[in-house]
C-alpha cells in the first residue's frame, strides 16, 4: 500500500497538500504585466506617426485651406508666417503645411520625427 504524508510525523496527508508553503499573491505579477503593457502602448504610440501619411499624399498642390482642413483636421498650431503644424499627443514628431501668398497649399510639407 501507497501512502503520501510527511515522512518526520508518520501522519497521512492528501496527494498535492502544502508542506507549509504559503501561496504566492498574483497581485505582483497582474502589476507587471499591466506595466510591461502601459510601456509597450507609450512605444508604439510615441514612435506613430504625428499624421497619418495615407492623409498627406491626399494633398495635391493649389488646394485652398478649407480642402486641406477637410482631409486633415484643423490643425494644431497656426503660426504667424501661416504655416500650419499638426501634432499628436505622446507622439514624437510633427508636420508643418506651408502656404503661398494666395492662401492655396505650396504641395510640400515638412515631416519630423524625433
Amino acid at each position: 500500500m501507497v501512502t503520501f504524508g510527511d515522512r518526520n510525523s508518520g501522519q497521512e496527508t492528501a496527494p498535492g497538500a502544502n508542506f507549509g508553503i504559503c501561496p504566492r499573491s498574483p497581485v505582483p505579477v497582474l502589476l507587471g504585466v499591466v506595466v510591461l503593457g502601459a510601456i509597450a502602448a507609450f512605444c508604439i504610440r510615441a514612435f506613430s506617426d504625428p499624421v497619418p501619411t495615407e492623409l498627406l499624399h491626399r494633398l495635391k498642390k493649389g488646394m485652398t485651406q478649407d480642402e486641406v482642413r477637410s482631409i486633415l483636421g484643423p490643425p494644431t498650431t497656426i503660426h504667424e508666417g501661416g504655416q500650419w503644424t499638426y501634432k499628436r499627443v505622446l507622439v514624437f514628431g510633427y508636420v508643418a503645411i506651408h502656404w503661398q501668398s494666395d492662401g492655396t497649399y505650396v504641395g510640400e510639407f515638412n515631416y519630423e520625427r524625433f
